[in-house]
């Protein structure tokens, strides 16, 4: 009886012996690697029936900005699904207000209220920190018209709609020096200067202005991209230089502005005077014959694409990351051309 107990006590001991290796040998892992856990693909957004995007504009008060947003709503009726929501910062061109515009609607997606964002920065590095907190909540986002300063790097913007503003400058530049046969005296009316775009079509003045040694660079001064802030630049100008041949503008409202100043002082007609944008009013006043020429910057196009670019995003639909429009200087020679496409997008000028 003895013996038969002490058995039956190996062979438990002999089995308690054997798991406890096999457990010991499968917690080391043995010769066979764990299958790697499977990595779950990002969720995209959810296509749905309709949509609500927040379309943002630097300022209320620039023709540009109302082009952009009958861009906007144009492509939003072609989708028949897209309920368009503006924003824009009641002092021109604020950082502080945009910045709690970008929170509030960051706020509203995550409530469900938004869907995505069409976005232009007033400032293109003092925004990324609003913009970042905007994508960290997984806010679809097209930027267009002034690229932002991370935008290269960060591939989490679906896309940015523009178009090359240091070829704009080098264009309406050569064009106006053309003008006077490259020789005379140039003032520069520079925009925003914390502003993507006033910083590369500035680039693109200078560099031409390096090109030709009997243009002589004589005043550069901001107008804030605005017509009186330019217009009372101008009224400055004319007093201070009996001689002035060039006027190039960064953009049109600051170039009508100064027609308005150069008109005043009765000097209409001695200088050559430039914008940039293609806005009504400037296209009326190169029909009229008082501003020179200007450059079609497509604000009408820009918010059309824009918002085609993120509706195709939010159906699950590739899309080109960077979209550059192509650009044409407008002068007495094309300018019918250019106002038969107000009248087809019903903007009266």
């Amino acid at each position: 009886m003895q013996k038969q107990r002490a058995s039956i006590v190996f062979r438990l001991t002999m089995l308690i012996l054997v798991v406890a290796l096999v457990v010991a040998v499968s917690g080391c892992g043995g010769d066979s690697a764990p299958e790697p856990a499977q990595e779950e693909e990002p969720a995209g957004p959810t296509p749905k029936d309709s949509y609500t995007i927040a379309f943002m504009v630097k300022n209320m008060f620039n023709p540009f900005w109302k082009l952009c947003k009958i861009g906007a709503e144009k492509a939003a009726a072609e989708t028949g699904k897209v309920r368009i929501v503006h924003y824009s910062p009641t002092k021109p061109d604020n950082i502080e207000e945009q910045t709690r515009m970008v929170e509030d609607i960051t706020q509203k997606f995550l409530a469900g209220e938004i869907d995505g964002m069409v976005f232009v920065p007033v400032d293109y590095k003092a925004l990324v920190p609003a913009l970042n907190e905007a994508l960290d909540a997984g806010m679809p986002i097209v930027i267009y018209c002034n690229n932002m300063d991370d935008f290269a790097q960060n591939d989490r913007y679906i896309a940015y709609v523009g178009q090359n503003d240091y070829e704009l400058g080098k264009a309406i530049a050569e064009y106006a020096f053309s003008k006077v046969d490259y020789s005379g005296k140039v003032v520069i009316i520079e925009g925003v200067p914390a502003a993507i775009t006033n910083i590369d079509r500035m680039r693109g003045f200078h560099e031409t202005l390096q090109k030709y040694p009997d243009m002589e660079l004589i005043a550069s001064q901001t107008g804030q991209y605005r017509r009186v802030p330019g217009m009372q630049v101008m009224e400055n100008l004319l007093q201070t230089h009996p001689q002035i041949d060039v006027v190039l503008s960064a953009n049109d409202d600051m170039a009508l502005g100064c027609i308005e100043a150069i008109e005043a002082a009765g000097r209409l007609g001695e200088m050559v005077v430039t914008g940039i944008d293609g806005i009504p009013d400037s296209l009326a006043s190169i029909r009229a014959g008082r501003l020179t020429a200007t450059i079609d910057y497509s604000g009408f196009r820009q918010g059309y694409n824009s918002v085609h670019m993120i509706v195709k995003a939010l159906d699950g639909e590739p899309v080109d990351r960077l979209i550059m429009l192509d650009f044409t200087v407008i002068t007495q020679d094309n300018i019918e051309d250019f106002l038969r496409q107000l009248d087809e997008i019903g903007q009266p000028y």
